[in-house]
């Protein structure tokens, strides 16, 4: 069941949150929950596995290519700096909530001992975007994230033409400049417009009122730095 699309703005005012804390032992892999679950149960308390696979499934594999990606700055940098990122994790029996998920390095002699899974339901998802981030202390570090988001691409969900079109959508150029640029027929741009905007309506489960919509969301959960 798709959801008509509206980005929201939430505010966060006055609000208690709940906390959930996992730890990951780097050794042993393993993975205990070590907070209560405030009856989020539809979450893996003990097996990192599954507790991933809880992640809206359209943004399952970008997040674990950012997290090896980060994990190599851990390993190969020893670099003290904590994985940030907002996104829709089902906690409850098919209910997502929008989270606040923070990975937090615990280090001994410079080395990783455990990560620490930090997760702080914000809202019930409704059709917010996600932000991935490397921090240092609460600090954005601007660089360390526009590495990695150079490095990590969203899955491939159109043919070459369809890229074609969806490339000069994302960089906001209109469907007659688009045929212009292609030296295609209008009608045609049109067609692949269509197309581009089932995808993406399929993909993530959101019914958009055009491809222009659904192009700007993918732009925000994908290429924003």
């Amino acid at each position: 069941m798709t959801t008509n699309f509206k980005l929201t703005t939430i505010s966060y005012d006055s609000v208690i949150f709940d906390v959930l804390v996992w730890n990951l032992n780097i050794k042993t892999n393993n993975f205990k929950q070590i907070s209560s679950n405030f009856g989020y149960n539809a979450i893996s308390t003990c097996n990192l596995k599954l507790f991933l696979q809880a992640i809206k499934p359209c943004f399952y594999d970008y997040f674990i290519e950012y997290f090896i990606e980060y994990f190599s700055i851990l390993i190969e940098k020893k670099h003290d700096c904590r994985f940030q990122s907002f996104l829709p994790i089902k906690l409850k029996q098919d209910k997502y909530f929008f989270v606040n998920l923070c990975i937090i390095p615990e280090l001994q002699d410079n080395k990783i001992v455990e990560l620490c899974f930090v997760i702080t339901p914000l809202k019930e998802y409704q059709d917010e975007v996600l932000d991935f981030r490397i921090l240092n202390g609460r600090k954005k570090n601007k660089l360390l994230t526009h590495q990695i988001n150079n490095k990590v691409y969203a899955e491939n969900l159109f043919t070459n033409e369809q890229r074609e079109v969806f490339n000069l959508l994302v960089l906001g150029y209109s469907s007659n400049k688009i045929a212009e640029i292609l030296n295609k027929k209008k009608e045609n741009i049109f067609k692949y417009n269509i197309r581009i905007n089932d995808k993406l309506t399929s993909f993530f489960n959101i019914d958009f009122n055009n491809v222009k919509e659904a192009t700007v969301y993918y732009k925000k959960c994908f290429l924003s730095s």
